[in-house]
């Protein structure tokens, strides 16, 4: 990251989000997630800059379903796909993928992998993108061949710009959905958003806040952060023991760099019962928009509804601030939709340089579908003031 123009960087990225920008990619690399290389492409028309993409070069045979030598792979939010889909990933990758590039960010929901402006049409843009992945290849090359590409959570993935990769051979495979939260003017106060729930969504709402009314939290600093970084990451692998594939490996300093690289943009809340904390959420703050970026659960605690507590805090934090939107990610789609979250449909492409996986992959997408659950209808009134079905 050091390498790049930064000035050139924030031009070309200025309409992505948080996960885009020089600081947290910085924290990013501090961190120093196993087995993990970062690569970067600035594009250019007339001399201005107007696309930018982020790499992660990954050595699959990192992927396991085991904690390596202490330090911890991925969680749900960086997990990329569940059910079907990552069990094949999980297959391919043992015998046929040993490093594969990924144009975006596998500890983040979202699109954080390919950004362009206006000057830059949906189909230039991808055509872009795909020259840039197949320098990739042919640079990388040189050391160790790159056996597959996976394009995640790509930044209004435009009829034209799938086609364009469609094209090159890319499969598109339909993931989980992003759960989303708008939050509407009139929310003022924590009860407002209570107020505009149905009463049964509402009194399961407030049995979940009194459940969790023992507990108190605290915002920590860099150097709390620092001081409980061994509780933090024991409750982050705990929700990670129940991933079904492990999607990259960060280590127990990450959370230490983010918010030592973005301050105010970053908020850790530890969640504690009798001194003992039993939870965390960490969230990006980006301009009108919260994401929930992790979150790390005691699943011994003995206290019921314990993320049902944290997600509804979550709300709260985000009226108390101001901000218009919670990106809650990928993860508890059900529950989150119980509290008023909407799905954002995304979709994925992948390529494997060989003919016969790429063939494979190419008709087996027909079967493969995200994760079932019921979406459920929490509020009163839809956004746009309709009633909201049952």
């Amino acid at each position: 990251m050091q390498d790049l123009p930064a000035s050139s960087w924030k031009e070309a990225a200025r309409e992505a989000g948080i996960c885009f920008q020089v600081p947290y990619l910085r924290a990013l690399e501090d961190s120093q997630p196993l087995a993990m290389q970062f690569r970067y492409a600035l594009f250019f028309k007339s001399k201005k800059p107007v696309a930018a993409a982020t790499f992660q070069i990954l050595d699959s045979r990192a992927i396991t379903n085991e904690s390596n030598k202490g330090r911890v792979v991925g969680n749900r939010s960086g997990i990329l796909l569940r059910s079907g889909f990552d069990q094949l990933i999980a297959r391919l990758g043992r015998r046929l993928i040993r490093r594969q590039i990924i144009c975006g960010n596998v500890f983040s929901s979202g699109p954080s992998g390919f950004t362009y402006t206006q000057d830059l049409s949906p189909q230039a843009a991808f055509e872009c993108l795909q020259e840039a992945v197949q320098r990739l290849y042919e640079r990388e090359r040189r050391s160790s061949p790159i056996d597959a590409t996976l394009l995640k959570d790509l930044q209004r993935p435009a009829t034209t710009g799938l086609q364009v990769m469609t094209s090159k051979f890319y499969t598109p495979f339909r993931v989980d959905p992003i759960m989303v939260m708008n939050l509407p003017p009139h929310w003022t106060r924590f009860e407002d958003y209570l107020a505009d729930l149905k009463s049964n969504y509402r009194r399961h709402a407030k049995k979940a806040l009194r459940a969790g009314s023992k507990l108190k939290h605290q915002d920590l600093s860099v150097e709390q952060i620092e001081a409980e970084k061994g509780a933090i990451f024991a409750l982050f692998h705990a929700v990670l023991k129940r991933a079904h594939l492990r999607y990259g490996c960060l280590s127990d300093d990450y959370f230490v760099h983010l918010k030592a690289q973005l301050q105010g943009q970053m908020n850790l809340r530890a969640y504690y019962l009798e001194n003992r904390m039993v939870a965390f959420t960490a969230n990006l703050i980006d301009g009108n928009v919260l994401q929930q970026h992790y979150v790390g659960l005691d699943y011994d605690s003995g206290l019921d509804m314990l993320l049902k507590h944290i997600l509804l805090d979550t709300v709260r934090m985000a009226i108390d601030g101001g901000v218009r939107r919670i990106v809650f990610g990928r993860t508890a789609s059900e529950l989150k939709s119980s509290l008023g979250a909407q799905p954002l449909d995304a979709k994925l492409l992948f390529h494997h340089r060989s003919p016969v996986p790429n063939w494979f992959l190419s008709e087996l997408q027909r079967f493969i579908q995200p994760a079932s659950w019921t979406p459920r209808h929490a509020f009163k009134f839809s956004i746009d003031g309709s009633s909201g079905h049952s």
